[in-house]
């Protein structure tokens, strides 16, 4: 995934974390939930409108 650089995409970015999260009693034992890391990866409306 990385030599394809699909990490760098936002699907390559999920799949890596569902990947993550499906390890260890699917991210039960993660101190940050996966929806709010995928919450922080979606810009704000204020990032938006400054660019």
């Amino acid at each position: 995934m990385v030599e394809r650089k699909e990490h760098l995409s936002k699907k390559g970015l999920n799949e890596i974390l569902d990947a993550a999260f499906s390890m260890y009693g699917n991210g039960k034992y993660r101190k940050v939930a996966k929806n709010s890391i995928k919450n922080s990866l979606v810009p704000s409306e204020t990032i938006r409108q400054s660019s």
